[in-house]
């Protein structure tokens, strides 16, 4: 207890060998990967799947034979498969996934698993197509791109494109940060900062580690770090891939250094880093509430010694407000509790009787809906149906739901798995606090998706808002309403 598991080689080998488990179960016969085991393949998943299991190769983790060679296989097919003239006969999802973005990834996954393949005809004539098609493309794409050629052969063409990144970066005119990708308004996986910025870092470290911008970049990654993470787990894995290989090749690994925080002119901390504790240090410093006195504070800290100081602040805080109100940005969510009231009622099946189909009738159970106000009272064993209505304003993929139950309720479902409405495929989890759906793609407009549960343990309940976010693009996101439920133990008259 109180040891950090990344710290422990035997949780981290239990880490790696439940994710490996869950990615060879869920590879596609075709050898590729969608975002289920039940979906189709898809290329950028494929590529990101793929460039991951290469990490874990380099880092000696035993694969199943054939797992890496068989989505090989899958993305050179698709790679060199020639892209349509015209996209007319698609809709927007079919063109959006095979754009070339998409394909300088399954290259770049390519160069990191078979870099030879880059140089057979069918996939060379596809690298020099994209290097000429560069100026279209993301930086995002460019920097897969330009590590792609380099795995290729293509050094020259490589350099000129990590060249190009001096015509895109911006600058910050205080701090010299430099960064590519947007900040706001996005939702696609290629426009982001944070990642863009780390494999642009990336291709500069690969192609060209001198390069000016390379620390400049770093300082924005540190800069715009939130607490102890970036703005998703994806865009903060690749922030920490990015910033760990740039501290290897910069020599930051071997430091020591004595730096010292004060708070309002009171020493709090002082700690001697180098390179045996530069992982495992205590590197937090905590004011308490109570010392926060409304006005203004002073933070100070310096340092002495060899090696780079990388530092950020953040606050933390509860709103005790009785209820919380519904907000979003592009989409919108609201919940909804019904209390579920059986009715019997004369059903009617067609049955296969005499040589011909007759109607039987038989007993059977439907639900009547009684909408469940706030606070309202509900008993013991008594069913709810919780709906989240939800509006987006554009078509967005890769969403996640997520409804927190009142602690006194389970979900009448005992099995997660697919789950339909509105237009809306998603898969459901039922985790231990809350109901989740992730959602591949979610067109504009209006649906619902629902689930019922058990009520069990009387009391008073409030329950947080339903949250609806794009999961790599999190400022696409909404809160409903919180709520509040109270279960008792006898059933009503």
């Amino acid at each position: 207890m109180g040891r950090n598991p990344i710290y422990s080689d035997a949780e981290v080998e239990k880490m790696i060998a439940a994710g490996v488990k869950r990615l060879k179960d869920m590879q596609h016969g075709d050898g590729g990967w969608g975002w289920w085991k039940k979906d189709r393949s898809n290329p950028y998943m494929t590529a990101y799947v793929l460039s991951g299991l290469v990490v874990a190769r380099e880092c000696d983790v035993k694969l199943p034979a054939g797992m890496i060679e068989r989505a090989a296989d899958r993305l050179a097919k698709q790679a060199a498969r020639p892209r349509p003239a015209d996209y007319s006969v698609y809709d927007w999802w079919y063109r959006h996934v095979d754009d070339d973005n998409t394909r300088a990834y399954m290259l770049y996954a390519l160069g990191r698993a078979k870099p030879a393949v880059l140089k057979e005809k069918r996939l060379a004539g596809e690298l020099q197509r994209l290097f000429k098609a560069r100026d279209d493309m993301t930086d995002y794409g460019r920097a897969l791109l330009a590590m792609a050629l380099h795995a290729g052969g293509k050094a020259k063409q490589a350099k000129i494109v990590v060249e190009n990144f001096e015509n895109t970066v911006t600058i910050d005119a205080k701090t010299g940060d430099a960064h590519w990708g947007r900040i706001r308004g996005w939702w696609y996986w290629y426009h982001g900062g944070v990642e863009t910025t780390s494999w642009v870092l990336q291709a500069m470290l690969t192609v060209s580690p001198d390069d000016k911008h390379v620390p400049k970049a770093v300082q924005w990654l540190v800069h715009n770090r939130r607490e102890l993470h970036w703005y998703n787990t994806k865009a903060t894995a690749m922030a920490v891939y990015a910033l760990a290989r740039y501290a290897k090749v910069a020599g930051e690994v071997d430091c020591d250094q004595t730096y010292v925080v004060r708070v309002d002119n009171a020493q709090r901390f002082t700690v001697r880093v180098t390179k045996e504790n530069l992982f495992t240090f205590d590197s937090h410093v905590v004011v308490p509430a109570d010392q926060l006195t409304p006005g203004k504070h002073t933070i100070a800290v310096t340092r002495k010694g060899k090696g780079n100081l990388y530092w950020g602040a953040y606050v933390r805080y509860f709103d005790l407000s009785d209820r919380i109100e519904a907000a979003g940005n592009k989409v919108a969510v609201a919940r909804k509790y019904f209390r579920l009231v059986p009715e019997k009622f004369q059903n009617t099946r067609h049955v296969w009787k005499d040589g011909k189909h007759v109607e039987e009738k038989f007993p059977d159970t439907r639900f009547k809906k009684e909408p469940l106000a706030f606070g309202a009272e509900i008993a013991s064993g008594e069913m709810v149906e919780v709906r989240m209505s939800i509006e987006a304003d554009d078509n967005f993929e890769y969403m996640v739901f997520e409804d927190p139950k009142p602690a006194g309720c389970e979900p009448y479902r005992l099995v997660s798995g697919s789950s339909y409405g509105g237009g809306v495929y998603a898969n459901m989890e039922l985790r231990d606090t809350k109901v989740v759906f992730f959602a591949t793609w979610l067109p504009r407009g209006k649906r619902d998706l629902s689930y019922r549960l058990v009520c069990e343990q009387p009391g008073t309940f409030r329950v947080l808002p339903s949250a609806a976010e794009a999961m790599y693009t999190p400022w696409v996101e909404a809160i409903s309403d919180s709520a509040k439920l109270t279960i008792t133990e006898k059933p009503r008259k």
